[in-house]
């Protein structure tokens, strides 16, 4: 069977790349041949471009402070318009913007480019069934403060069967976002989310089952053949993260010192350590494994 795929599969996050790709070879294996739906809305590729529009991350921008007076917003939106002209100039995406494209061009079984839900509505990709997931697709903070449809699989004829496998949700949901949220699942035939949330189990009467993130479904064999040949003899200890820990920070400063090893910060612009380390930026997936 055709399956698209519908995802975060062009951010700059090695994790959101990656569970993309299991998707697509768990599927593959087990005889169907899938494809990921190349969906692309502005609002959200504005953040990873290397060419930033500054009009659309004005936009966001203002969207983002949708709860703060119209002073508050007006900075916001020209603090994104400065912001990505500066980004531009200063070229600060141009490499991830490479790195992460190859990894999607050579490993993705891409369909052709959609830029607005609009577009996929008109024009939707003729497939026998199409899985929304995994990630955070119902998370209103990451598409533009609001619901998006497109990640509920509204599109398409109504023979085509629908799933969403692991999506992730924010903790709760407004009034409107839980009326979205009803009507959206409607048209989904079966539903699995990464962990229980309570607006999902109130606004629908459908089975919700808990599933595991699509990169656990392989085993290491099935990642070797995208590994990066870089490869280093000396032993490291390799941090990943999103945010500052001071029982990582020290759990990190012991086995440094017990093994004598060093130490790579691969989030260092989120991890902040007190020791010393070499912080690296522009890494795809393939170096990630």
């Amino acid at each position: 069977m055709k399956i698209g795929v519908i995802t975060f599969h062009f951010v700059h996050n090695q994790g959101a790349l990656l569970q993309c790709y299991a998707l697509q070879k768990v599927l593959n294996n087990l005889g169907h041949e899938p494809y990921v739906i190349d969906y692309r809305p502005a609002y959200h590729e504005v953040r990873y471009s290397a060419k930033k529009n500054p009009f659309v991350m004005a936009h966001n921008n203002w969207v983002k402070q949708h709860n703060k007076g119209v002073t508050r917003k007006l900075y916001a939106a020209a603090r994104g318009f400065v912001r990505a002209i500066r980004m531009t100039i200063n070229k600060d995406d141009a490499v991830n913007d490479k790195l992460f494209n190859d990894f999607i061009e050579t490993h993705f079984n891409l369909t052709s480019r959609y830029r607005s839900y609009g577009q996929l509505v008109k024009n939707p990709p003729n497939m026998g069934c199409y899985i929304a997931g995994s990630d955070q697709l119902w998370n209103p903070e990451l598409c533009d403060q609001k619901l998006n449809p497109a990640y509920f699989l509204m599109f398409g004829t109504k023979s085509t069967l629908r799933i969403a496998y692991a999506v992730s949700l924010k903790e709760s949901f407004s009034i409107s976002e839980k009326n979205d949220l009803k009507r959206y699942c409607e048209v989904i035939d079966y539903i699995s989310v990464r962990e229980k949330n309570s607006d999902l189990l109130e606004v629908t009467d459908k089975d919700i089952e808990i599933c595991i993130d699509p990169t656990l479904l392989l085993q290491q064999c099935d990642y070797s053949p995208i590994e990066s040949t870089i490869i280093t003899d000396d032993p490291y200890i390799f941090v990943y993260g999103f945010e500052t820990s001071p029982t990582m920070i020290e759990a990190i400063r012991e086995i440094s010192e017990y093994y004598k090893i060093r130490v790579i910060n691969g989030s260092p612009t989120r991890i902040k350590l007190d020791i010393e380390a070499e912080n690296v930026f522009n890494y795809a997936p393939d170096q990630f494994l």
